[in-house]
């Protein structure tokens, strides 16, 4: 079975398997996070989280779908 790889400042952090999501809570500081699939990158960005910040996301994979990441409010 294809699983996703959510990549969170270098280093694998999730293994997203069809129609699985993920939320992530950061740390403060810099953050560089990086979405892919059978090794083409489907979403990479940078983020700065600081004190008091509520920064979460989503990372949802589905087969058909590809990859999606979307801040959670």
């Amino acid at each position: 079975m294809m699983a996703a790889t959510v990549v969170v400042d270098g280093e694998t952090q999730y293994k997203l398997k069809n129609a699985g999501s993920i939320t992530m809570e950061l740390p403060e500081g810099a953050h560089e996070i990086s979405i892919s699939l059978a090794g083409v990158t489907y979403e990479e960005f940078s983020l700065i989280v600081t004190e008091g910040d509520d920064a979460h996301f989503e990372a949802r994979f589905k087969f058909w779908g590809g990859v999606t990441l979307t801040p959670c409010n």
